[in-house]
């Protein structure tokens, strides 16, 4: 369709510059999230306990450790930063069984495949294993200095660029049963969106290795 009125000398100019922006510019099409592990706070909250699990806990039901009774733990902090140009949106989990679980025990969903911790010797021999139990992806806490206003929730999940969703260790299934391993030096590491289920500009900075010492003498 020709523009009335377009002089030939205009259309060729304005597509010289739409042009020569488009390179300059980022394309907000491929704007994508850049999911990464808030790794100092991981660090900062590594700590071992022992505790007793009966057979009738939500944890022993659904798997978050091997075997009821006594276990020896690894328990962190987990934040979960959205440092990417675009953000992780999600929405309502009743609309995404692909990716959330109805958990009866613990009344809530659970995303699958958000994360996975593992435990290895210094040689990369896997010792201990676990998954990131998700259940709210949302705004926890921003991480840049003039973050947008905090929008995803429980109900409506996701993680607005320059924000953090934050798992504290208290929560149940946030640990590691490392029940068997021997004490001395270990690489504990975490991969954030293992799977690349959710699309990401950069999957290079989602594994992260953490030098870990288990003690010898863990207490309840």
């Amino acid at each position: 369709m020709k523009l009335i009125g377009a002089k030939r000398f205009n259309v060729s100019k304005l597509s010289f510059l739409a042009l020569a922006f488009g390179t300059l510019l980022p394309d907000r099409a491929q704007a994508l999230p850049d999911l990464t592990l808030a790794v100092e706070r991981a660090k900062m909250t590594i700590e071992y306990k022992r505790r007793a699990f009966d057979p009738s806990e939500c944890a022993v039901q659904e798997g978050c450790i091997f075997n009821s009774g006594g276990r020896k733990l690894l328990l962190l902090d987990a934040g979960i930063r959205n440092m990417g140009a675009s953000d992780l949106v999600i929405g309502n989990p009743y609309e995404h069984p692909a990716l959330f679980t109805w958990s009866p025990c613990h009344g809530h969903f659970h995303m699958k495949g958000l994360a996975t911790y593992r435990v290895l010797t210094l040689s990369g021999r896997q010792v201990a294993r676990a998954y990131k139990q998700g259940f709210c992806l949302r705004d926890d806490r921003p991480k840049t200095l003039n973050p947008t206003p905090a929008k995803y929730t429980c109900d409506y999940q996701g993680i607005s660029v320059g924000w953090q969703d934050t798992y504290d260790k208290s929560l149940d299934c946030q640990w590691i049963d490392i029940s068997g391993v021997p004490p001395g030096a270990y690489w504990l590491e975490i991969t954030i969106n293992p799977n690349h289920v959710f699309q990401e500009s950069n999957y290079s900075n989602n594994r992260t290795l953490i030098r870990i010492n288990v003690p010898y003498h863990v207490y309840y």
